[in-house]
Parts: C-alpha cells; structure tokens; sequence
C-alpha cells in the first residue's frame, strides 16, 4: 500500500507539532481520495505509546474506508513488538513515522498474516526459545530442513548452551550455512541468522532471524516470542551471521 507524497507531509507536519510524544491518526478513503485524519493520543504514557481515541476511529469509519493507522516515534528506529502485534491483531496496516531519521515504515498484517503464529509464545527451553522459534520459521516458512544443533537442550533448562562459532562450526556447515561479519546493518540480508551476545557474556547464547524490511524474530531466556525493528542495539550484539549458501 503506498500513498501519495501530500498525505505522507501531512503526517509528518502533524507528528512534528509535538515533537516529544507520539502523534496518531488514521488514512480514510472517500470517493476513491484518501484524507489524513488527525486523532487524539489517549494512552497514559504519550511519550512511550499511542492509543488511539474510539471516537475517532468511529468518525472515520463512518466517514469512509480506514485505510491505514499512523503514528510517530521520538526515539525507537522502527516498528516496536507491540505495533507488530496490534497491526495484526486488529488487522488494520500500520504507518509509522519516525522523527529521529525523518523516515517513514509500513508493515500490512494481511500480507504478513501468517507472523502471527510465530509471536506472543510463552518461554520453554527447547521448545519455544530463541533457536526453536528460528527452526520452526524457517522449516515452515522457508521450506529448509534444519536440525537444532542441541537436540538434548530441553533436558538443561537452567543451562544458556554456547553458539560460539568454534562450537557450531560442523553444525553450519551441516546446514548449509556460511559465517559472516557484518560491518553494518546494510551488510544484513534476510533470513539470516544473527548469533548474538549480550553485554554481561562471555559467549553468544542466543540468536534471531531476519525477516524482511529489518524485521526480526526473536525470544529471550523467559520471555514471549516477538517480532519487531532491528535496532542499532541489536546489531551491537551480534557476534556474527549465518547465512543459507546459493544452490
């Protein structure tokens, strides 16, 4: 769904009249013209989320066809999980616009409907963790057979196991798998595998995938399954990528 450069500035010229918050609206159509209707911001924490006023969406509804629901982000790059979720929850596509980067993000649920059976899962150690959810994407949705590297991990529930390169070696290369050292974000390509570590280890013991637009998936040590924008922090953590060698 793309829109017309006049409604595109008109957001933006909305979100920049509060530059600390995040603004709000929604994209209606009537008579084949799309408007910019601008909404009120009715979450208890303006900085940090938006909430659309029901009012709003009721008027706009009436008025025409939603197409779309804007808002702003002061601070964060991209989609956060909680965007992810409520565009696909409520099925309505999202349009953010960042302030910081002057730059514009859509994500359509329709289209990318079937992310919802990867997102909101509860923590298991071998069973819903970050590398089962990576499997599992990428056996369904990529259609590649892949073998977890761990078979016995849901017998170690406290252990965070290593994927330090030196121990996941003949694994990747089992899998068909090339090592690579991204220098930036821009190096990434999708469906590559991102090892990561975080500040306080010694040794990567987690992972992600990327999904396309510089999504990703992703589940830490006892939390849910989500999908949200790669950011500069994650990237930070990445030790190195694994990425499927062309047949």
């Amino acid at each position: 769904m793309k829109f017309e450069q006049d409604i595109l500035d008109k957001i933006r010229r909305h979100c920049l009249l509060k530059p600390n918050q995040e603004s709000c609206g929604l994209i209606y159509n009537v008579d084949n013209q799309d408007k910019v209707y601008f909404c009120k911001n009715i979450s208890s924490n303006h900085k940090k989320n938006f909430l659309i006023d029901p009012e709003d969406y009721r008027f706009c509804s009436i008025k025409g066809e939603v197409l779309c629901c804007y808002h702003s982000h002061i601070n964060n790059r991209g989609f956060s999980y909680e965007d992810i979720y409520n565009s696909l929850k409520s099925e309505i596509p999202y349009l953010l616009y960042n302030l910081k980067q002057d730059e514009f993000f859509f994500f359509d649920p329709i289209k990318d409907q079937t992310y919802k059976k990867y997102i909101g899962l509860d923590y298991k150690n071998g069973v819903n963790d970050c590398w089962s959810t990576i499997e599992r994407y990428i056996s369904e949705e990529l259609k590649i057979p892949i073998a977890d590297p761990e078979s016995k991990r849901s017998e170690k529930p406290d252990e965070n196991l290593s994927w330090a390169y030196e121990d996941r070696k003949e694994w990747m290369k089992k899998m068909n798998l090339e090592k690579i050292i991204p220098n930036s974000i821009k190096d990434l390509k999708e469906n590559d595998i991102l090892v990561l570590k975080s500040l306080n280890e010694k040794i990567p013991t987690s992972g992600a995938i990327l999904l396309k637009n510089k999504l990703i998936l992703h589940q830490r040590d006892h939390d849910i399954s989500k999908i949200e924008c790669l950011r500069k922090a994650h990237f930070k953590m990445i030790c190195y990528i694994g990425r499927f060698k062309s047949e």
